[in-house]
């Protein structure tokens, strides 16, 4: 079904869920999962589902935000993968109040091989974001473990479209048969590894699986979702060796560098070590090509202090300065304090983040414009270039 007309169909049932006025919800949860109607009358025939809808309410009454040990997911998947959750790393990870905004709508709820098959939108109708009331549409699959309802990914039933695999070096290329295999790439996402190893003076696994998918569609439902409004073309999980790409491509540095240079403390540091050593995304490849997208916003936020942009990265609505800037810092302590910098900026807490860089990069108080200004005094020949 085309997505604007499965969004209108969306919107019909919202109205029809909101004239039952039933929300699936015990008085101590405070997320409140509402049914659709479809949903509503499965239940009342079926105690399996019931069962099964108790499970996912639980789930999301859990803080799936928070990654722990949660006993309602598969026990397979937890001891695997520390991200266990793939999908909700794409949903739940936006805020701890993300639920409580983007209300979940069970959708269905349909019967699998050994299971059933939960689908669920997170949709809000009080509140603007860019005009936009659907965040996301879920698969997530519960099956019976050790005698008991658990929750699945639904990436081992997707992949199965990805039935090709090459290995070479540390890296287990996964893509599909359409794909077309470029070897030279994937080389160079070996070599280029390697030297992020030496840079950052971190060793590397013997074995990175890298997901290859063609375009953003592709890769929302091998994560496990037929619509995510925040999906982009690259999602990396270093503790679990795992890259899932958009791109198409067998090379993708900002990407590989999160790989290689693990989990960060904050997000604007792992953003600004990844966009220093491969750009913003893998169209550019080059902090310089990320500064020069974000150049024309430098002006109106020249007095904007490092806390601000750090707490919004959505600056007038776009990530480029945040990833811009982030770059640059990445940029300046490293060359001021080299990889022992880098590693101390990689550590710090989002509550010790900007006393960290105002001390490796030896200024304080930090504003956007004093970032880019140290920056270009780097890099006098790419700023006259611009100008």
């Amino acid at each position: 079904m085309k997505l604007i007309a499965y969004l209108c169909s969306l919107s019909a049932l919202l109205i029809a869920t909101c004239q039952f006025n039933i929300a699936f919800a015990n008085g101590h949860d405070s997320v409140q999962v509402t049914l659709s109607p479809r949903v509503i009358g499965d239940t009342a025939s079926n105690s399996s589902v019931r069962e099964v809808l108790d499970l996912w309410r639980n789930y999301l009454n859990s803080r799936p935000d928070s990654i722990y040990d949660n006993p309602y997911w598969s026990i397979e998947e937890r001891q695997k993968f520390k991200n266990f959750d793939l999908s909700g790393s794409m949903i739940y990870g936006q805020g701890k109040n993300f639920l409580n905004q983007w209300k979940p709508l069970v959708l269905s709820v349909d019967s699998i091989s050994k299971g059933y098959l939960i689908q669920t939108a997170y949709v809000q109708c009080d509140t603007d974001y860019f005009y936009q009331s659907l965040w996301a549409v879920q698969n997530v699959f519960a099956k019976r473990e050790r005698g008991v309802w658990r929750l699945f990914n639904a990436l081992p039933y997707e992949s199965a479209k990805l039935c090709n695999e090459r290995k070479i070096g540390r890296f287990r290329f996964v893509y599909s048969k359409d794909h077309r295999f470029n070897e030279l790439l994937a080389r160079n996402t070996v070599t280029f590894a390697d030297s992020l190893s030496k840079i950052f003076s971190v060793p590397l696994r013997d074995t990175f699986e890298y997901y290859v998918t063609d375009n953003v569609s592709d890769l929302t439902e091998l994560m496990g979702m037929t619509f995510c409004l925040s999906m982009s073309t690259g999602i990396t999980y270093p503790d679990d060796a795992r890259i899932f790409t958009a791109s198409g491509l067998e090379f993708y540095p900002h990407e590989l560098t999160h790989l290689v240079c693990g989990t960060c403390g904050s997000r604007f540091a792992s953003e600004g070590i990844a966009t220093w050593q491969g750009g913003s995304n893998y169209k550019e490849g080059t902090l310089q090509n990320t500064v020069r997208e974000a150049r024309g916003e430098i002006h109106s936020a020249s007095e904007l202090s490092l806390d601000s942009l750090i707490a919004n990265p959505y600056y007038s609505r776009s990530t480029s300065l945040f990833y811009a800037t982030g770059g640059m810092v990445a940029a300046l302590i490293y060359h001021f304090t080299g990889a022992k910098g880098i590693r101390e900026l990689r550590d710090a807490k989002q509550s010790e983040l900007v006393a960290t860089i105002e001390k490796l990069i030896d200024d304080t108080p930090l504003t956007v414009g004093t970032i880019w200004h140290r920056y270009s005094l780097l890099n006098p020949d790419e700023n006259d270039a611009k100008k």
